[in-house]
């Protein structure tokens, strides 16, 4: 039950910046008391990277834990690579070139 929690609540924050600390206990279906605890343990165990606002009752996330890989994020790697590639490919024949020079 506590993986599930933490998934959801990667799965709720995901692509946001911030989330009200009663939208994660709604979506947890947990006591606002008792969400904090929670919202620690996922920063804690890197399903978050964030912070908790106490006196906006708020969290404050950079980034989360994406659960789904679909076409849309395999074509993004996908183009990343080709440019890393291409400018390793640049680098080895830059430094072909300089020792041809010597």
């Amino acid at each position: 039950m506590a993986k599930m929690r933490l998934l959801t609540l990667a799965t709720v924050a995901h692509g946001r910046s911030e989330l009200s600390l009663e939208e994660v206990a709604s979506s947890l279906d947990e006591s606002p008391d008792n969400v904090e605890r929670w919202v620690v343990r996922a920063i804690s165990e890197g399903v978050l990277d964030g912070r908790i606002d106490q006196l906006n009752r708020k969290v404050l996330v950079k980034s989360a834990f994406q659960r789904k890989f679909d076409t849309n994020e395999w074509a993004f790697l996908d183009g990343k690579l080709s440019c890393w590639i291409e400018n390793l490919e640049h680098v080895i024949k830059f430094i072909g070139e300089q020792k041809v020079a010597k």
